[in-house]
């Protein structure tokens, strides 16, 4: 950790030099072990990074920080000896940037047994929290049935009376998000 302190200062300052508004802090996460036993517990250290110019966060993990301050550190040096390089906008040369991760925000239950008789579903729910059972939105949905490609009806092998006659068959559905109501959009 005490290797991590300087980096992270030293990144924050050839952001500031390069006039990026961008800013690392190094964050403690501790990871529970899968055993439950407290002695296997660790604690992870990961580097956010408040990207102001993109108007979102990310975070890396120690590794692809230790690695990324050696990139951001040469671009910077390139800007010095030839004036170009520290603010590109060009997110494949920019060290800086990443794209944003996949964030679970909320989860949603859809039952799936009326599909196995190839209904459609409508369904007008809550999104419940990803990290409690409170809810953090609302979300209307369709699913049904459909081909391989997404797009048209299912087989009419599919069409059948009984469910048992689709074991060990390939099943395809589509989903349809029609609307996401108060869903947060801070995700800090």
């Amino acid at each position: 950790m005490g290797k991590l302190f300087p980096l992270v200062a030293e990144a924050n300052a050839i952001a500031k030099n390069a006039k990026r508004p961008i800013t690392f802090t190094i964050k403690m996460e501790k990871n529970k072990s899968i055993t439950s036993n407290p002695l296997d517990e660790r604690t992870e250290l990961w580097v956010l990074v408040d990207n102001h110019e993109e108007e979102y966060h990310y975070q890396w993990s120690k590794d692809k920080f230790l690695n990324r301050i050696d990139m951001i550190r040469s671009q910077f040096n390139k800007y010095f000896d030839d004036g170009a390089g520290a603010a590109t906008s060009d997110r494949e040369r920019d060290n800086f940037y990443d794209p944003p991760d996949p964030y679970l925000v909320g989860q949603y239950q859809v039952p799936l047994a009326s599909l196995l008789m190839n209904q459609v579903i409508d369904l007008d729910r809550d999104l419940v929290g990803a990290f409690g059972p409170r809810p953090v939105g609302s979300l209307k949905i369709r699913v049904r049935q459909c081909d391989e490609t997404g797009e048209g009806n299912p087989p009419a092998d599919m069409n059948v009376q009984n469910p048992n006659q689709l074991l060990g068959k390939r099943m395809w559905f589509r989903v349809e998000v029609h609307s996401a109501k108060n869903v947060p959009t801070d995700l800090n």
